[in-house]
């Protein structure tokens, strides 16, 4: 992986982003728009000297149907997953999204990641999201062009991300803005040999000048790391010449004393892609090494999460924090502004917080200086603040230990309070089992109750139904009886109304027969009657 060598720049006000140093207008950003116009060469050649490519191969890629914008997304992914620009720019001709060819080449957005206070424009749909989430987002061809030529144009130029950004939101292609930018440096160190930083002698470093210049911005944070790591000047320009950005130059020579290693050795390290977390732990140092004592509790801006996580681990897991590149670049040159200049760490963190990067804080800070401060005296200055400051972090130390150790009590303490109720909750669970065990077992007798008074009226309800079948069975052989001793009663009394009726019609002949012989008898003794009264008269 190669780093940005990062250009002298100035902070520039609001008033100097109006265009009046005849930039041209905003450009389409399409390929019609070739990279060899003269109009674009400070943009062609800030990519050459940035990428460490040449010229033609930036050309061709242009000139080979890429548009100029997505020349500098093409670069930076050829740099990092460490392919030929060519390879990019044919899996691009192919049709592959840059979403895809990240993913391809297991490259993450996070590379692209650039410290923004404000944004807009085409900027909010993704800094809204965190950047831990960047990774698993799929982010749109024009999200990863305006990624890529936002750093670009930050770490080359040494641009405020947000005056980039609002000139992107106002419609401006990244070419127009690299011209822009271009010529406001131009004409911002047009009086490069009239500027002395004042009370700064640098006629120590005439022979640096021509690499940083004395009036850039930069050069006092540049000498502040000769003075500070006491390494010749042409280390720091080695460093540069390599790629390590100007911020990351600090905690290379940091490292390097450290670990006691030569820096160029480190510097490849970084180059070659590790983080500095893993180059910390492969020279056998811990992140420990970066924390910076600070008399007061730090939260949110930039130092807030490093200290959050060195709050809320014990001394002795520190070094094994892992610290993203962006919290040990912060916390390596906080420590070298605080003791190069003898001022308390509050007061860069309070700066930094503020927006102030750390080319100006080093500014003014040597602005502040007494006039014509020799060597020995800065020596003896910080020799005594550093003595100060040692003396105030034994203090700290102290108290840091004797609060470590009344955590250590109270968190035996909670361990003892929290192994006891541990142990209640065990006692308590068995009891539960227990407990639930035995209510298990009264369900199961109940449960086998309940089934045995099942079967049991089961059986009855049999019993029961085979007696209503029986007695069924019987009453239907009663009533077969009761109708058959029925039909035989009918059928005596139906003899006995014929016998009865024939002793009638009997009687009724016998009376008819007795009556007819009571006439014959009467007829008879009529007749008599006569006879002998016929006698009588004869």
């Amino acid at each position: 992986m190669r780093f940005p060598r990062v250009m002298p720049a100035l902070l520039i006000g609001s008033s100097l982003l109006v265009g009046s140093y005849g930039v041209p207008a905003p450009a389409s950003a399409d390929v019609t728009v070739s990279l060899r116009d003269d109009r674009y060469s400070p943009y062609r050649t800030g990519m050459e000297q940035y990428f460490r490519v040449p010229e033609d191969q930036i050309l061709m890629m242009s000139e080979r149907g890429m548009s100029p914008n997505e020349v500098t997304l093409a670069l930076f992914v050829a740099n990092r997953a460490r392919v030929s620009p060519s390879q990019v720019l044919d899996m691009r001709r192919d049709g592959m999204s840059w979403n895809n060819i990240m993913r391809r080449l297991r490259l993450s957005p996070e590379m692209f990641y650039v410290p923004v206070d404000n944004y807009s424009g085409p900027y909010e749909s993704i800094y809204r999201h965190p950047r831990n989430q960047w990774d698993q987002m799929s982010f749109s061809d024009d999200d990863y062009v305006n990624l890529a030529n936002l750093k670009y144009l930050t770490d080359n130029y040494g641009y405020e991300p947000s005056r980039v950004i609002q000139l992107r939101s106002e419609g401006r292609d990244f070419m127009t803005i690299a011209n822009l930018i271009g010529n406001i440096l131009g004409a911002a160190t047009q009086d490069r040999n009239d500027y002395r930083y004042s009370g700064y002698d640098d006629s120590r470093y005439s022979g640096y000048r021509d690499s940083v210049g004395v009036g850039d911005v930069l050069a006092p944070f540049l000498y502040s790391m000769i003075d500070y790591f006491g390494r010749p000047q042409r280390d720091v320009y080695m460093l540069r010449d390599r790629g390590i950005s100007d911020y990351d130059i600090p905690v290379v020579l940091y490292l390097s004393s450290r670990a006691n290693v030569d820096p160029f050795s480190i510097a490849d390290l970084r180059r070659r892609g590790l983080s500095w977390y893993d180059i910390t732990q492969r020279y056998r140092l811990g992140s420990d090494i970066y924390y910076v004592p600070v008399d007061y509790d730090v939260y949110g801006g930039i130092y807030g999460p490093a200290y959050e996580m060195f709050r809320r681990q014990p001394r002795s897991s520190w070094r094994n924090l892992r610290l993203s590149d962006s919290d040990i670049a912060n916390l390596v040159n906080l420590r070298v502004a605080s003791e190069e200049y003898g001022v308390p760490p509050r007061e860069v963190i309070d700066m930094r917080t503020k927006g102030t990067d750390f080319a100006q804080i080093h500014r003014r800070f040597r602005e502040n200086e007494p006039r014509n401060m020799s060597r020995e005296e800065r020596q003896k200055r910080n020799s005594e603040a550093a003595a100060a400051r040692d003396a105030r972090q034994r203090d700290q130390q102290t108290q840091m230990d004797m609060k470590q150790q009344r955590n250590s009590e109270a968190a035996a303490r909670r361990e003892t309070r929290m192994r006891e109720q541990e142990m209640d909750q065990q006692t308590q669970m068995r009891r539960n089992s227990e407990a639930a065990a035995r209510r298990d077992a009264r369900l199961r007798d109940q449960n086998a109750a309940q089934e045995s008074q099942k079967r049991k009226n089961a059986d009855a309800a049999a019993r029961r139904d085979a007696r209503v079948r029986e007695e069924n069975v019987d009453s239907r052989t009663q009533q077969q009886r009761n109708s058959e001793a029925a039909a035989r009663r009918d059928a005596r009394v139906r003899e006995q109304d014929n016998a009865d009726q024939q002793q009638q019609r009997k009687n009724s002949e016998a009376a008819a027969r007795r009556d007819q012989k009571q006439e014959q008898q009467k007829d008879g003794e009529k007749g008599k009657g006569k006879k002998s009264g016929k006698k009588k008269n004869g």
